[in-house]
């Protein structure tokens, strides 16, 4: 009987080895996917300040531009 209960034990103690690396593991990836998740954000928005200037300035351009096409061309339909 008792070493029924020893192999018990042994197998309860692998058992849980193993649990706490699966566990280990899922954690890494876990930590992998809040950095990689950081970096998108960080990304994201970066892009859509750069997307800002860049209206901007397009519209400032065209506000910009237009006024010079009525001044300077005799036909406003292309402006």
């Amino acid at each position: 009987m008792n070493s029924h209960n020893e192999q018990d034990i042994i197998i309860a103690k692998n058992t849980m080895a193993q649990q706490k690396e699966t566990i280990s593991s899922f954690l890494d990836i876990a930590e992998f996917i809040v950095k990689q998740t950081n970096q998108i954000t960080q990304t994201s928005t970066s892009i859509n300040n750069n997307l800002d200037v860049a209206a901007e300035k397009t519209t400032e351009g065209t506000h910009i531009s237009r006024k010079r096409c009525k001044k300077y061309n005799s036909f406003p339909l292309y402006c």
